[in-house]
Protein backbone atom coordinates (compact mmCIF):
# COMPACT_ATOMS: atom_id res chain seq x y z
CA UNK A 1 0.00 0.00 0.00
CA UNK A 2 3.47 2.48 0.50
CA UNK A 3 4.95 1.40 -2.57
CA UNK A 4 3.79 4.66 -4.18
CA UNK A 5 5.05 6.54 -1.49
CA UNK A 6 8.27 4.97 -0.43
CA UNK A 7 9.57 3.39 -4.10
CA UNK A 8 8.32 5.74 -6.44
CA UNK A 9 9.00 9.57 -7.17
CA UNK A 10 8.92 12.15 -9.35
CA UNK A 11 11.63 13.41 -11.98
CA UNK A 12 12.40 16.29 -14.54
CA UNK A 13 13.97 16.13 -17.31
CA UNK A 14 15.52 19.16 -19.06
CA UNK A 15 16.46 18.37 -22.97
CA UNK A 16 19.20 20.59 -23.92
CA UNK A 17 20.87 21.43 -27.47
CA UNK A 18 24.81 21.42 -28.22
CA UNK A 19 24.72 24.95 -27.15
CA UNK A 20 22.99 24.05 -23.60
CA UNK A 21 19.83 25.35 -24.39
CA UNK A 22 16.36 23.84 -23.53
CA UNK A 23 14.83 21.90 -26.42
CA UNK A 24 11.18 22.75 -25.97
CA UNK A 25 8.17 20.41 -26.64
CA UNK A 26 10.96 17.35 -27.02
CA UNK A 27 9.55 13.36 -25.69
CA UNK A 28 11.30 11.65 -23.60
CA UNK A 29 11.26 7.93 -22.84
CA UNK A 30 12.65 6.59 -19.66
CA UNK A 31 12.67 3.03 -18.96
CA UNK A 32 14.07 1.44 -15.65
CA UNK A 33 16.94 -1.39 -16.83
CA UNK A 34 17.80 -1.71 -12.87
CA UNK A 35 17.70 -0.65 -9.07
CA UNK A 36 19.42 0.35 -6.01
CA UNK A 37 17.15 -1.83 -3.83
CA UNK A 38 15.94 -5.86 -3.99
CA UNK A 39 12.30 -6.51 -5.35
CA UNK A 40 11.53 -10.00 -2.92
CA UNK A 41 9.55 -12.92 -3.93
CA UNK A 42 9.18 -16.06 -1.65
CA UNK A 43 7.42 -18.55 -3.55
CA UNK A 44 8.28 -21.72 -1.08
CA UNK A 45 9.77 -25.04 -1.69
CA UNK A 46 10.12 -27.14 -3.90
CA UNK A 47 11.95 -24.71 -6.18
CA UNK A 48 10.03 -24.37 -9.29
CA UNK A 49 12.26 -22.76 -12.14
CA UNK A 50 9.29 -21.90 -14.13
CA UNK A 51 7.45 -19.56 -11.21
CA UNK A 52 10.79 -18.37 -10.22
CA UNK A 53 11.39 -17.59 -14.28
CA UNK A 54 7.81 -15.67 -14.19
CA UNK A 55 9.02 -13.75 -10.81
CA UNK A 56 12.19 -12.48 -12.41
CA UNK A 57 10.96 -11.91 -15.92
CA UNK A 58 8.37 -9.09 -13.86
CA UNK A 59 11.04 -7.59 -12.26
CA UNK A 60 12.00 -9.72 -8.99
CA UNK A 61 15.47 -10.06 -8.01
CA UNK A 62 15.31 -10.93 -4.67
CA UNK A 63 14.39 -14.88 -3.79
CA UNK A 64 13.64 -15.70 0.12
CA UNK A 65 13.87 -19.19 0.96
CA UNK A 66 13.03 -20.88 4.10
CA UNK A 67 15.53 -23.00 5.10
CA UNK A 68 13.86 -24.50 7.96
CA UNK A 69 15.71 -26.27 10.65
CA UNK A 70 14.15 -30.10 10.22
CA UNK A 71 13.92 -29.70 7.07
CA UNK A 72 17.77 -29.04 6.40
CA UNK A 73 19.02 -31.32 9.55
CA UNK A 74 21.80 -32.79 9.55
CA UNK A 75 22.56 -36.50 9.81
CA UNK A 76 25.27 -37.42 11.98
CA UNK A 77 26.70 -34.11 11.33
CA UNK A 78 26.69 -33.72 7.79
CA UNK A 79 23.83 -32.02 5.32
CA UNK A 80 22.26 -33.87 2.58
CA UNK A 81 23.52 -30.63 0.66
CA UNK A 82 22.68 -32.34 -2.86
CA UNK A 83 19.13 -33.04 -0.92
CA UNK A 84 18.81 -29.51 0.09
CA UNK A 85 19.96 -27.69 -3.66
CA UNK A 86 17.34 -29.90 -5.18
CA UNK A 87 14.68 -28.98 -2.64
CA UNK A 88 15.09 -25.38 -2.44
CA UNK A 89 17.28 -24.35 -5.62
CA UNK A 90 19.82 -22.51 -4.06
CA UNK A 91 22.61 -22.25 -6.89
CA UNK A 92 19.84 -21.97 -9.92
CA UNK A 93 18.24 -19.25 -7.87
CA UNK A 94 21.82 -17.85 -7.72
CA UNK A 95 22.07 -18.76 -11.61
CA UNK A 96 18.73 -17.12 -12.36
CA UNK A 97 20.33 -13.60 -11.25
CA UNK A 98 18.06 -13.21 -7.76
CA UNK A 99 20.10 -12.44 -4.68
CA UNK A 100 19.21 -15.35 -2.15
CA UNK A 101 17.95 -15.06 1.70
CA UNK A 102 18.17 -17.39 3.44
CA UNK A 103 14.97 -17.47 5.83
CA UNK A 104 13.85 -19.22 8.89
CA UNK A 105 17.09 -21.00 9.29
CA UNK A 106 16.84 -19.94 13.34
CA UNK A 107 13.04 -19.45 14.18
CA UNK A 108 11.49 -20.99 17.16
CA UNK A 109 8.78 -22.09 15.20
CA UNK A 110 6.10 -25.45 14.90
CA UNK A 111 4.97 -26.77 11.62
CA UNK A 112 7.83 -28.97 11.11
CA UNK A 113 10.07 -25.87 11.32
CA UNK A 114 11.70 -27.47 14.14
CA UNK A 115 13.14 -30.78 14.60
CA UNK A 116 11.51 -32.64 17.15
CA UNK A 117 14.25 -33.07 19.42
CA UNK A 118 14.51 -29.69 19.77
CA UNK A 119 11.61 -29.93 22.19
CA UNK A 120 13.90 -31.98 24.58
CA UNK A 121 16.56 -29.86 24.78
CA UNK A 122 17.71 -27.43 27.60
CA UNK A 123 18.14 -23.91 26.78
CA UNK A 124 21.99 -23.93 26.48
CA UNK A 125 21.64 -27.23 24.58
CA UNK A 126 19.11 -26.17 22.18
CA UNK A 127 21.48 -22.43 21.38
CA UNK A 128 24.68 -24.65 20.67
CA UNK A 129 22.54 -26.84 18.51
CA UNK A 130 20.59 -23.86 16.48
CA UNK A 131 24.13 -22.26 15.66
CA UNK A 132 25.71 -25.48 14.95
CA UNK A 133 23.43 -26.21 12.29
CA UNK A 134 23.83 -22.18 11.19
CA UNK A 135 27.28 -22.96 11.09
CA UNK A 136 27.02 -25.81 8.67
CA UNK A 137 24.61 -24.17 6.37
CA UNK A 138 26.82 -21.40 5.96
CA UNK A 139 29.56 -23.24 5.15
CA UNK A 140 27.99 -25.08 2.63
CA UNK A 141 26.05 -22.51 0.91
CA UNK A 142 27.42 -19.16 1.39
CA UNK A 143 28.37 -19.09 -2.12
CA UNK A 144 24.68 -19.06 -3.17
CA UNK A 145 23.11 -17.29 -0.39
CA UNK A 146 24.08 -13.53 0.23
CA UNK A 147 21.43 -12.86 2.92
CA UNK A 148 20.72 -14.85 5.92
CA UNK A 149 18.59 -13.80 8.64
CA UNK A 150 19.62 -14.14 11.82
CA UNK A 151 16.79 -15.16 13.13
CA UNK A 152 12.97 -14.94 12.21
CA UNK A 153 10.49 -13.51 14.79
CA UNK A 154 12.10 -13.03 17.97
CA UNK A 155 10.00 -11.20 19.48
CA UNK A 156 7.02 -12.99 18.91
CA UNK A 157 7.65 -16.94 17.89
CA UNK A 158 8.58 -19.08 20.80
CA UNK A 159 6.96 -22.39 20.50
CA UNK A 160 9.72 -23.71 23.13
CA UNK A 161 8.97 -21.54 25.62
CA UNK A 162 12.39 -20.72 26.04
CA UNK A 163 13.29 -17.85 28.39
CA UNK A 164 13.64 -14.66 26.58
CA UNK A 165 17.43 -13.89 27.71
CA UNK A 166 18.06 -17.43 25.78
CA UNK A 167 16.03 -15.68 22.57
CA UNK A 168 18.19 -12.91 23.24
CA UNK A 169 21.59 -15.11 23.74
CA UNK A 170 20.70 -17.13 19.91
CA UNK A 171 19.60 -13.88 18.55
CA UNK A 172 23.26 -12.36 19.05
CA UNK A 173 25.14 -15.08 18.66
CA UNK A 174 23.55 -15.87 15.21
CA UNK A 175 24.18 -12.53 13.56
CA UNK A 176 27.66 -12.61 15.30
CA UNK A 177 27.95 -15.74 13.58
CA UNK A 178 26.68 -14.94 10.64
CA UNK A 179 28.37 -11.64 11.09
CA UNK A 180 31.95 -13.37 10.89
CA UNK A 181 31.47 -15.45 7.43
CA UNK A 182 33.27 -13.57 4.68
CA UNK A 183 30.59 -12.24 1.99
CA UNK A 184 27.08 -12.54 3.60
CA UNK A 185 25.05 -10.24 5.20
CA UNK A 186 22.96 -10.68 8.14
CA UNK A 187 19.54 -9.21 8.87
CA UNK A 188 16.61 -9.64 11.54
CA UNK A 189 13.03 -10.16 10.65
CA UNK A 190 11.09 -9.01 13.27
CA UNK A 191 7.14 -9.93 13.79
CA UNK A 192 4.82 -9.52 10.62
Amino acid sequence: ANLAKVRSGSVRVVVRDAAGKPVPGCKVAIRQTSSDFLFGVFEGSPYDAKAFGIARDAGFNFATVLLGWDWTDAVNGRLDVQGIEKTFGLRALRDQGFVVKAHGVVWLQGYGILPERARGMDAGALRDAILAHERLLLDAFRDRVGIWEAMNEPNATNVLGVPRSVVHEILGASATQIGQAKDVVSLLNGAH
